[in-house]
């Protein structure tokens, strides 16, 4: 953030306008790289993650087929299988490292056709937003998924250990 305050007042006051051009030109690069990078990471993250919730969801129904005894109740939706999908806010929460992104990469064209160093700083300013918000929400959503697979994992060698047994 420091280096956002420090380019408001640089490029707001007595910067060129070719200098804020080239600039803006740089941070639009250096966003489509952050983005990029986003919708890699992003969807490696979110399809492990997804993978790992369907995986616990079928031994939960395995378990249940095994307890059932008529297929109405097989069917019943119970209260886990409900808190088994990913919520909306989890998803709005992960999306708005991207829309940052885009909105910097917005501010930055805009810098570039207009020669306003305030764009260039909005868009220093959520670029540095989109970064943060990135990084606070994909470490817990790595440990998350680290703690599902060691769940699973334990649950799968549980039920082999206690299928094999006579």
């Amino acid at each position: 953030m420091f280096g956002v305050s420090f380019a408001g007042v640089f490029f707001v006051s007595g910067s060129t306008s070719e200098q804020i051009t080239q600039a803006s030109q740089m941070v639009l690069q250096f966003d489509s790289f952050l983005a990029g990078g986003w919708i890699v990471g992003f969807f490696f993250f979110w399809g492990n993650f997804g993978k790992d919730l369907r995986e616990l969801r079928r031994l939960g129904y395995v378990t249940k087929a095994h307890s059932s005894k008529e297929l109405a109740e097989y069917f019943k939706e119970e209260s886990w299988e409900q808190n088994m999908r990913i919520s909306t806010g989890v998803f709005a929460i992960l999306a708005l490292g991207i829309v940052n992104f885009v909105a910097s990469g917005f501010c930055a064209v805009g810098a570039v056709l207009s020669t306003n160093g305030t764009l260039l700083v909005l868009a220093l300013a959520t670029s540095v937003a989109g970064t943060t918000i990135m990084l606070q929400t994909w470490y817990p959503i790595h440990d998350f998924t680290n703690m599902l697979t060691s769940i699973l994992d334990k649950i799968v060698a549980y039920a082999q250990t206690h299928s094999d047994s006579p």
